[in-house]
C-alpha cells in the first residue's frame, strides 16, 4: 500500500508540460501523425462541499472544480474511424464512428454515447486519433466519469467546429451516462467539470440549471480528497434509494400533495407531512429536504467569507447522510470522527455516492502536510489500512489548451 501511495503521488506531480509529451509519445506512431494539427483538452474532477443525492432529485448542490482531471490529444482524419489510446488503461480500441454498439471496453462506450448525442442534435463527427491520461482516482467520488465526458465532448466539439451552447454540451453528457449507458445520475459531475470556476463554488439548481458562482474569501485554503481505498459496490443500493425517493413522491402525490420531486418539500412542508410516510423513507425524504437547505445555507456563509460556518454544515451533511440516507460506512465514519476537530480543519464530508470512496477535508493550508500525516496515522491506527490523501486546489472547468 505504501508503495501505491508513492507511486499515486509520483502521478499527482506529472505537470501539464510531462502529460502533453506523454500523449504526443503516445500518438506520434500513429498513420497521418500531424504534431501541428493536435489539440489538448483538460476537463476537471470535482468535489462536493454539500448536497449528498440531491441532484438526481433536482435539489441544490455545492461542489467545485479540482486539479485533477483527464487530458486528451487528439487530431482529425479523413475517413470515419476512431481510434483512443488509453495511457491510464494501456489500452486502444478503433471503431466506425456511426457504429454505436456497445462494446466490452467500458470507457470506449461512454465516447460512443457522446457521439450518438452530436448526431441526435444533427452535428457531423469526423474521423479522429486520440490519446486520454487521467490523474483523477476512478470509483473515488470525485467525478471522474463526468469529467471524462466532458472532456470527450470538447474534443470532439473543438475538432468538428461544432457550435454547441455549454449547457447543451453538458445536456449531451449527461444523456450519454444515463440514457445511453443506463447509469443513473444527476447532472452535477458534467456541469461542475465545464462551468466550475477557479478559487471558487457554483451553487447549482439542479432544477432549472439555474447556478450562481461563489469566490472563496482567502486564498490559504486547500482541500484534501481523503480515499479510504475501499472501492464502491453501491449500485443496488443507491438504486434503492433512488426508488425510495421516487416512494415517497407518489404517496405524498396520493394524499393530494402538490409534489414533482422532493425539492418541491420546504422544511415546513416535510415537517407536516411527514407522518405519512413508511418511517424508513421518512428518513431519507428528511436527509434530501434538510440537505437542500443546507446547501443554501453553506452558499449564504462563504459569500460572507465565514468558512467556519462553510465547515460546519459540511459536517451536518455527514451525519445526514450517515444516520437518514444511510449511505456511509465505518471507513468513512472513522476518518470523519478522527479528523472533524483537528487544528487547521473548518470542515469534511464524504463526497460522491458513499459506500466507499472518498471524504473532502476544507482546511487551512498552512496545516496541510501535518493534517495528511496525522489523518493517515489516525486512519491506519483504527483500520489497520492507509488512506491515499490528494492535495487539491480549486480548479477553473474545461478548456482547450494553447
Amino acid at each position: 500500500m505504501l508503495i501505491k501511495r508513492k507511486i499515486l503521488e509520483k502521478k499527482r506531480k506529472m505537470n501539464d508540460i510531462e502529460r502533453r509529451k506523454l500523449l504526443i509519445e503516445s500518438l506520434k506512431h500513429s498513420p497521418n501523425f500531424d504534431r501541428d494539427k493536435i489539440i489538448f483538452i483538460k476537463a476537471p474532477g470535482r468535489v462536493n462541499l454539500v448536497g449528498g443525492h440531491t441532484d438526481y432529485n433536482l435539489g441544490y448542490v455545492l461542489p467545485c472544480a479540482v486539479d485533477r482531471n483527464i487530458m486528451i490529444a487528439a487530431f482529425s482524419i479523413e475517413d470515419k474511424t476512431a481510434t483512443y489510446k488509453s495511457i491510464n488503461f494501456k489500452e486502444e480500441e478503433s471503431f466506425d464512428i456511426e457504429d454505436y454498439d456497445k462494446i466490452k471496453a467500458g470507457w470506449i462506450n461512454y465516447i460512443k454515447g457522446i457521439m450518438k448525442g452530436y448526431k441526435d442534435h444533427n452535428f457531423v463527427i469526423n474521423g479522429l486519433i486520440a490519446a486520454i491520461h487521467g490523474t483523477i482516482p476512478i470509483g473515488s467520488g470525485m467525478g471522474s466519469s463526468g469529467a471524462y465526458e466532458v472532456a470527450n465532448a470538447l474534443t470532439l466539439k473543438e475538432l468538428n467546429s461544432i457550435e454547441i451552447s455549454n449547457l447543451d454540451l453538458v445536456k449531451i453528457c449527461f444523456h450519454a451516462e444515463r440514457d445511453f449507458l443506463g447509469i443513473e445520475t444527476g447532472i452535477m459531475d458534467q456541469f461542475t467539470s465545464l462551468f466550475g470556476e477557479k478559487d471558487s463554488a457554483i451553487c447549482i439548481d439542479c432544477k432549472t440549471l439555474n447556478y450562481e458562482v461563489i469566490k472563496f474569501p482567502k486564498q490559504d485554503i486547500k482541500l484534501l480528497v481523503i480515499d479510504t481505498n475501499v472501492k464502491r459496490a453501491a449500485k443496488d443500493a443507491l438504486n434503492q434509494r433512488k426508488e425510495e425517493c421516487a416512494k415517497a413522491i407518489n404517496i405524498l402525490k396520493d394524499k393530494g400533495i402538490e409534489i414533482q420531486s422532493l425539492r418541491d418539500l420546504t422544511i415546513e412542508k416535510f415537517e407536516k407531512v411527514q407522518n405519512i410516510l413508511p418511517s424508513k423513507i421518512a428518513k431519507r425524504v428528511k436527509h434530501i429536504v434538510y440537505e437542500n437547505d443546507r446547501v443554501l445555507k453553506a452558499k449564504n456563509a462563504l459569500k460572507d467569507g465565514n468558512l467556519k460556518l462553510v465547515g460546519e454544515y459540511m459536517k451536518e451533511s455527514h451525519l445526514s447522510l450517515k444516520n437518514d440516507y444511510e449511505v456511509s460506512c465505518k471507513e468513512l465514519d472513522c476518518i470523519f470522527e478522527n479528523t472533524k476537530n483537528l487544528h487547521g480543519i473548518y470542515g469534511i464530508r464524504m463526497t460522491g455516492a458513499g459506500f466507499g470512496g472518498c471524504l473532502v477535508a476544507l482546511i487551512q493550508r498552512e496545516y496541510e502536510n501535518r493534517l495528511i500525516k496525522e489523518i493517515d496515522k489516525n486512519y491506519y491506527n483504527s483500520m489497520n489500512k492507509h488512506a491515499s490523501i490528494y492535495s487539491c486546489s480549486i480548479s477553473q472547468g474545461a478548456i482547450k489548451l494553447n
